[in-house]
């Protein structure tokens, strides 16, 4: 009886213990600082029409940012974009083989801009082996406000 009480009791803690793992430890994104809660709140990316949601490795995503505030964003001549993959314990980066020309980019608002803004990535895993989920990232600013870091994401399948 204390046997099966203690192995209930140990069973109990482990799954107190690792339901505490949080989902913003588990999906947080490797070198990035913004918080999981805040991506694709004030703007989101959406596949361009036609898009696939599976690309080959080293394919061509056509994305388009949709602003979602009242504010405008500005973005590096890369659009701050960061592309990671899915791996057993978290996410790996990975290559981005699209270049980009040298200029910033504006998303204004959805008054100012209703059709959004479209971009361009292209994930490249030299390794991979079987179809994955990569993760492919943009970071930009407020405009006038350098310090005030937003980012948005989507999830992707590459394949080999």
């Amino acid at each position: 009886m204390k046997k099966c009480f203690v192995s209930c009791l140990i069973i109990l803690v482990f799954l107190l213990m690792s339901s505490c793992t949080s989902r913003e430890t588990i999906e947080a994104m490797p070198g990035i600082d913004i918080p999981l809660a805040e991506y694709n709140t004030k703007f989101v990316i959406t596949l361009w029409p036609g898009t696939p949601n599976a690309i080959k490795n080293g394919g061509i995503a056509s994305l388009v940012l949709h602003n979602q505030s009242g504010i405008s964003f500005v973005f590096s001549n890369d659009y701050g974009v960061k592309i990671f993959e899915k791996q057993s314990q978290g996410w790996k980066p990975v290559e981005n083989r699209f270049e980009y020309p040298n200029v910033k980019y504006l998303l204004q608002t959805s008054t100012g801009n209703p059709g959004g803004l479209a971009f361009e990535a292209s994930p490249f895993d030299p390794e991979l082996k079987s179809p994955a989920t990569v993760r492919i990232i943009l970071i930009g600013h407020v405009k006038d406000k350098p310090d005030e870091t937003v980012g948005a994401f989507i999830d992707m399948e590459i394949n080999p």
